[in-house]
């Protein structure tokens, strides 16, 4: 255990606008194991890792424009592996999960202890695979929610109700308190941003990703294998 409970980061951001500070749960680490962009990428072990960015406006999506993508290395073969969440105990706020025997990707969202159009799976997604690297986005635009894996559209849906605001924080690898289907693999570039970069299929980037003027949180992994320093870079 390189983590006995929590440890508040906030190093030097080192050229990155620093924008959130983020906290390290579990074994959570780099790792040059596996790297999709540069020669590391963040290692979560399935069993409590999970980085925690703390609530603020960033994280209030409302009716808002926003995408949240990364690249992912899922290592397992079963049960449901929380990719990020800023779910409450009573089923409010979102939730971005991948099943692993099925290899598909969901996205949903409650509001005062119930899913919006009454399921957890709001827009879903079949594709890619474990084992290897596959890049996942999830675009708002308006009221419409696009699922892309790997740039190929492959879910789309219209939820009119708005998200209610949340007091828990962002929340990577894992979902809510007491659940335990956290993340089993590696994630690469982490961002999220305050509009819709996504509305159709694309070529996802292969190279890092730089700060724009709608980059909320923006997490790199190129550095020394099993350090646990992770800097939440966005536009100031």
């Amino acid at each position: 255990m390189l983590v006995s409970g929590a440890l508040s980061l906030t190093p030097s951001a080192g050229g990155c606008n620093e924008r959130h500070t983020i906290t390290v749960y579990g074994d959570a680490q780099h790792s040059t194991a596996q790297s999709k962009i540069g020669s590391s990428s963040i290692k979560f072990d399935g069993t409590g890792d999970y980085l925690s960015i703390p609530n603020s406006a960033d994280f209030n999506w409302g009716s808002n424009d926003w995408t949240i993508e990364s690249w992912y290395y899922c290592t397992a073969s079963s049960g449901n592996n929380n990719l990020c969440s800023t779910m409450e105990a009573d089923a409010t706020g979102i939730r971005l999960t991948y099943n692993a025997p099925t290899t598909t990707w969901h996205y949903g969202f409650g509001n005062n202890g119930s899913w919006a159009a009454g399921t957890g799976e709001l827009v879903s997604g079949t594709g890619g695979g474990n084992n290897a690297w596959h890049h996942i986005a999830l675009s708002k635009s308006s009221n419409v929610y696009r699922l892309f894996i790997d740039g190929v559209l492959k879910g789309t849906t219209t939820e009119a109700t708005a998200i209610a605001d949340v007091s828990t924080p962002f929340n990577i690898s894992r979902f809510r308190a007491g659940d335990t289907s956290y993340f089993n693999g590696y994630m690469d570039e982490v961002r999220v941003s305050n509009t819709a970069r996504y509305t159709s299929s694309f070529t996802p980037s292969t190279t890092a990703f730089t700060e724009d003027a709608n980059t909320l949180l923006l997490i790199h992994s190129d550095t020394t294998n099993g350090s646990t320093t992770f800097v939440g870079c966005g536009h100031t």
